[in-house]
């Protein structure tokens, strides 16, 4: 499980990391957007 804080301080470490591992990078923002509605 990863933790928001990482979504919401390093993104762009995120989105790297999944693409190493030739994922979408996509569900990043979308959990940035929704964690930004919730709050």
């Amino acid at each position: 499980m990863l933790d928001i804080k990482l979504f919401r301080e390093t993104p762009e470490l995120v989105r790297e990391a999944l693409q190493k591992r030739h994922m979408d990078p996509a569900p990043v923002d979308e959990v940035i957007k929704l964690d930004d509605l919730r709050r």
